[in-house]
């Protein structure tokens, strides 16, 4: 049976609040269980103008990472 650190790697849980389920419990005590259409709209809206925007991103991201594997691999291999 091993007795090193190796065997029992520590591991970190992270508990982060969750924001969005406590605003809608807090819209169900109120009374107030529905969000106003207004509000999907605009929500739509926005989501509407991200996922058109995201081929575009995408693409700029692939382009800057081409460039750098390039630039990296310009350098010579005792340098790196």
């Amino acid at each position: 049976m091993a007795t090193d650190d190796t065997a029992h790697p520590q591991v970190r849980v992270f508990r982060l609040r969750n924001r969005l389920r406590e605003k809608v419990n807090g819209l169900a005590a109120r009374g107030r269980g529905s969000i106003p259409d207004e509000l999907l709209q605009i929500a739509g809206s926005e989501l509407a103008r991200i996922v058109a925007s995201y081929p575009d991103h995408l693409a700029t991201m692939i382009a800057t990472l081409a460039r750098a594997v390039a630039a990296a691999q310009a350098v010579s291999p005792a340098s790196r």
